[in-house]
């Protein structure tokens, strides 16, 4: 793989985890079925690079939560 852009690193480490000898499951779960987790990926975006750790959640994530945890979602449009 090229180093094509920033992330090039991580993709090469996490493709490199993935080869050990261990049973991994990798599932794609869409952004409307998670929204804790998307707006904490976009959060971390501004944030510098390294290790975080929030004694509370951070602000705007407890809503997220809270519907993720009631199983709220919201509908997708996906093209066919």
């Amino acid at each position: 793989m090229e180093s094509s852009n920033e992330y090039t690193h991580l993709i090469r480490s996490i493709r490199d985890l993935i080869k050990r000898n261990w049973v991994i499951t990798i599932n794609h779960i869409y952004r409307e079925a998670n929204f804790a987790a998307d707006f904490l990926t976009n959060y971390a975006l501004e944030l510098p690079l390294g290790l975080h750790l929030f004694s509370i959640p951070p602000p705007g994530v407890v809503s997220f939560i809270a519907n993720d945890l009631y199983g709220i979602t919201y509908s997708r449009y996906v093209l066919p």
